[in-house]
């Protein structure tokens, strides 16, 4: 794969993990994309306690392969990349729909993604996504709302 770059990566990351409704995510994209000693961190607030969690990435795939009678759409809208030799780190904000043509997002979650260049590719190490406080203000950047990087 030698066009792969960490920005390649996760735009495959957000396509694989998008799905139409009663359909699941690209799950053999994503165990290419993820490290085989990836970990998955998550955290939200659910009545106003904040709740984390951490997986294995192989029970990532393994918790998002069924299909959901609605739909799931990852639109990233802003990306920061940091990159030394086989080293990256990307801050990704990402809008989710389960609707593609809904105006506002369901949520929005802000991630930080750990990539490891192997020899012919790029994979993601890590991923800590926390789902945003909609009372919280979060600065986009030069992204914008409904507007996809790619």
């Amino acid at each position: 794969m030698a066009n792969s770059t960490p920005e390649t990566t996760l735009s495959q990351l957000w396509q694989a993990l998008s799905h139409a409704p009663d359909e699941k995510p690209n799950i053999a994209k994503l165990k290419t994309l993820l490290h085989p000693k990836s970990t998955v961190y998550g955290s939200q607030v659910k009545g106003q306690q904040p709740v984390f969690s951490a997986m294995l990435g192989t029970e990532f795939i393994e918790a998002v392969n069924k299909p959901s009678s609605t739909g799931f759409y990852e639109c990233e809208i802003a990306r920061t990349v940091q990159e030394y030799d086989r080293f990256a780190h990307v801050y990704s904000i990402v809008e989710t729909r389960s609707n593609k043509a809904q105006v506002a997002a369901d949520f929005v979650g802000v991630n930080s993604i750990q990539l490891y260049r192997a020899t012919d590719k790029w994979q993601i190490l890590s991923i800590y996504y926390h789902i945003a406080d909609p009372k919280l203000p979060l600065s986009l950047g030069a992204g914008q709302s409904g507007k996809c990087i790619d």
